[in-house]
C-alpha cells in the first residue's frame, strides 16, 4: 500500500474509536443515535454532491445497483442499530471487540466471493479470532450480558454483509454516490426502527445533539467513509484492518471518561481475538 493508504487507515483507527463513547454520551438508544449520525451524514454528502457535480451519477443508476445499494444501507442499518444498542448492556471493550470481529470473517467471504487470494497462516488467523470471540461471548452467563453479545454478533454479521456488497458495488461507482445512497438509507430504516420502538427522536439537550453530530463527522466521515474509499482500492482486508485498533482506542476511552475497568479474563479473551485478526490480516511479504 502506498504512505497516503496508511495514513488513512490511521485516520479511520483514530476515527473508529470515537464511535462508542460518543453513542453512551449522547445518551440516546442506538436506533436514535444511529438516525441522526446517518441523517447528519448523509446531509454533508448530499451538500458535498451538489457542490461536485456528482449528483448526476445517481441518475444514471441501473435499477439493479440501486436496489443493491439500498439494500447495503439496509444492512449498515442493522449494524448501528444492534451495535449500538449492545454498548448500553455490555462493557464497551467487548461490544466492541466482538463487533470488530468482522475481518476474520471477510478473510473467508473475499476468499468465497471474491476471489481474493488468502494464504493459510491467514485462515488460522481467522479462526484463532473466532475462537476469542466465542471465549468471550461464553464469559457471563447471565441474560442481560448475553443478550448484548447477540446484539453486538448481529451487528458484526450485519457489518459483513455491507461491507461484501460495498467491495461489489464499489467498483461501478463512485464513494460519494456510494455513500450517499446507502447513508441515506440506511438513515431512513433506522429512522423507521425508532419509530416503531417507540423511542424519543429530538427531545435531547445541546451536549447530545453535539454529540450526536460528532459522531457523524468523527466516526462516520472519518471512518466509513474513509473505508468505503479503501474498499475500492484494495482488498477487503487492507481496507478493514484500522479496526484492530478499535476496541483499545474504544476501551481506553471507555475508562478515562466512564470509568470501565476491563477484568483480567476479558483482557485475556480480547488478546486471543485481536492476536487472531493481527495474524489474518498482517501483510504478507511479496
Amino acid at each position: 500500500m502506498r504512505t497516503s493508504d496508511y495514513l488513512l487507515i490511521t485516520v479511520m483507527a483514530l476515527s473508529f474509536s470515537s464511535a462508542s463513547v460518543l453513542v453512551l454520551l449522547s445518551r440516546a438508544p442506538g436506533p436514535v443515535a444511529a438516525t441522526w449520525r446517518l441523517v447528519f451524514s448523509s446531509a454533508i454528502l448530499m451538500a458535498f454532491s451538489a457542490a461536485t457535480g456528482r449528483l448526476r451519477e445517481l441518475s444514471a443508476l441501473r435499477k439493479r445497483d440501486l436496489a443493491l445499494l439500498l439494500l447495503s444501507g439496509v444492512f449498515l442499518a442493522a449494524h448501528f442499530d444492534l451495535w449500538m444498542t449492545s454498548l448500553y448492556f455490555i462493557s464497551v471493550a467487548v461490544s466492541v471487540t466482538l463487533v470488530d470481529s468482522y475481518p476474520a470473517v471477510l478473510v473467508v467471504v473475499g476468499r468465497l466471493l471474491f476471489k481474493e487470494s488468502y494464504s493459510a497462516r491467514e485462515l488460522l488467523g481467522s479462526l484463532v479470532a473466532m475462537a476469542g470471540v466465542a471465549m468471550l461471548s461464553l464469559l457471563d452467563p447471565s441474560a442481560r450480558f448475553l443478550y448484548g453479545v447477540i446484539l453486538s454478533i448481529g451487528g458484526m454479521i450485519s457489518m459483513v454483509a455491507y461491507l461484501s456488497l460495498g467491495k461489489a458495488m464499489r467498483r461501478m461507482i463512485s464513494t460519494t454516490s456510494y455513500t450517499l445512497v446507502v447513508y441515506s438509507s440506511a438513515a431512513a430504516v433506522s429512522g423507521l426502527v425508532s419509530l416503531v420502538g417507540g423511542f424519543n427522536m429530538v427531545r435531547y439537550g445541546p451536549a447530545s445533539w453535539a454529540y450526536l453530530l460528532a459522531l457523524a463527522v468523527i466516526p462516520m466521515m472519518g471512518g466509513h467513509t474513509v473505508m468505503n474509499y479503501l474498499i475500492g482500492r484494495r482488498n477487503l482486508i487492507a481496507s478493514t484492518i484500522a479496526m484492530m485498533a478499535e476496541p483499545v482506542g474504544s476501551a481506553a476511552l471507555a475508562y478515562v471518561i466512564f470509568g470501565q475497568v476491563i477484568r483480567p479474563e476479558e483482557a485475556a479473551f480480547m488478546a486471543v481475538t485481536l492476536l487472531g485478526i493481527g495474524v489474518a490480516t498482517t501483510p504478507r511479504r511479496p
